[in-house]
């Protein structure tokens, strides 16, 4: 509980309050010596300059009512009972500590109020004794009366004022927190919109880094084979426009325009299209069988999570064009009960070139169930990753997904990418399931 609820105003707003309650004040003097000039009272003391002094000093301390509650109920109430020792009417000073009061109940703790409201209860049956031919019981009700009136009206503006202060701290806090909220929005979005950036471009970049260098060593030697390679290039760079286009079209807030509708009839990204995805990572130098291979029993997949495996083995056969070139890689996807699992994995690239390398039909290198622990900057036998971007992206597509994915270097070297969709994987995937759709 607040010990008090002094209200703090800004300057400006302290001012006004002061010239409201001035005002308040300078009305209240008025009134009360226009009473006491015009209003006599038998066996009293008639109103005079000494009257009008103690009225000023029973009213005007009002102004400042709101900043010393208790000092302006102590000056006031003690210059009205002054006023009525003196043998002055009561007239309408009763006014100044009732209104003292009232600011106490409102501003000061419960017992503070308690010890206020005595005082002023003592003071209101004194001068009633004092005036004569007052009635004694009319005395009592009146001190009884009147600071229960001001003391209940206090405690209810009290209660409001709480209340309001709670709210306006909840607001606060409610603001604060949708602002955190907000922030970590734009945040998830940055890094939604990098995922998908990096997994439309950094393929087809490959691609075309691969291809170009092949092109620039045989132009003069193999003429045939860099104009295959040129026109490769020229394939994954409409690729890349195409899908980046698609997915700034996705982007936007607002509907795509009436010209570029027919980016709504692109086909969806999926396991279905792994053939040509094996077949462009063929093309960049990677040792891999053009046909996945397959055990269990094919089951379709949520759009969502199609799309999910198909960017995470995209992304696995990139990184091997660009960090184990020339190894042995394998593409594998299990349909259990339990769900999907796919794996990419390669063995360690040949350390010298050499035309004895191992061939393409080479047995297939065994996959282990888990791979070991992550390495985040390495992949095969300690080949540097680069940023390490390609896994965090890959592991927040799976998350996303309700899936697991593990990466890291095997045992008997070489690298693994593994994913895990579980057989419910039909959970909502909206960032997934919205860029889904690609060239």
């Amino acid at each position: 509980m607040l010990r008090s609820l002094t209200p703090i105003y800004p300057v400006a707003a302290r001012r006004r309050v002061l010239l409201v309650d001035g005002l308040l004040a300078l009305a209240l003097l008025t009134a009360t010596t226009t009473a006491g000039h015009f209003w006599t009272v038998p066996h009293r003391h008639d109103y005079d300059l000494s009257g009008i002094v103690l009225s000023a000093a029973v009213m005007l301390p009002l102004t400042f009512r709101r900043r010393y509650p208790l000092i302006v109920f102590g000056v006031s109430g003690t210059t009205y009972a002054l006023y009525l020792a003196l043998g002055y009417a009561t007239a309408l000073d009763f006014y100044g500590p009732l209104i003292a009061f009232a600011t106490v109940a409102i501003i000061e703790r419960a017992r503070t109020t308690a010890y206020a409201a005595v005082l002023f209860a003592a003071l209101l049956l004194a001068g009633g004794l004092v005036m004569p031919g007052s009635p004694v019981l009319a005395s009592l009700f009146q001190a009884v009366l009147a600071p229960g009136l001001a003391w209940a009206l206090g405690a209810s503006i009290r209660g409001l004022s709480l209340r309001n202060r709670r709210l306006a701290e909840l607001t606060a806090l409610l603001e604060g927190a949708q602002a955190l909220i907000a922030q970590r929005a734009a945040i998830d979005e940055r890094v939604r919109i990098a995922r998908e950036l990096h997994d439309a471009a950094a393929h087809h970049i490959s691609v075309i880094g691969v291809q170009a260098e092949l092109a620039w060593y045989v132009f003069d030697s193999d003429p045939s084979q860099a104009r295959a390679s040129l026109g490769l290039i020229a394939a994954a760079s409409r690729d890349a426009v195409s899908e980046m286009r698609n997915l700034l079209t996705v982007l936007r807030p607002e509907s795509p325009a009436p010209e570029d509708a027919e980016l709504d009839l692109m086909p969806a990204l999926g396991l279905s299209r792994l053939p040509e995805l094996i077949e462009r990572a063929r093309a960049t130098g990677v040792r891999v069988p053009a046909e996945p291979e397959i055990s269990g029993e094919q089951r379709p997949l949520t759009p969502a999570a199609d799309a999910c495996a198909y960017r995470i083995v995209q992304e696995a056969l990139t990184n091997v064009a660009k960090h184990a070139p020339g190894a042995v890689t394998r593409v594998q996807l299990g349909y259990r009960r339990s769900g999907l699992r796919i794996a990419v994995v390669n063995e360690a690239p040949p350390r010298l070139p050499a035309p004895s390398a191992a061939p393409s039909h080479a047995p297939p290198p065994a996959v282990p169930d888990q791979p070991t622990p992550d390495v985040a900057d390495a992949h095969s036998d300690g080949i540097p990753l680069g940023t390490g971007l390609g896994l965090i992206g890959m592991r927040e597509r799976a998350a996303i997904c309700g899936g697991e994915l593990t990466a890291g270097r095997r045992a008997g070297g070489g690298y693994a990418v593994i994913l895990r969709l579980p057989s419910n994987s039909d959970v909502d995937c909206p960032d997934a399931a919205r860029l889904s759709s690609g060239p």
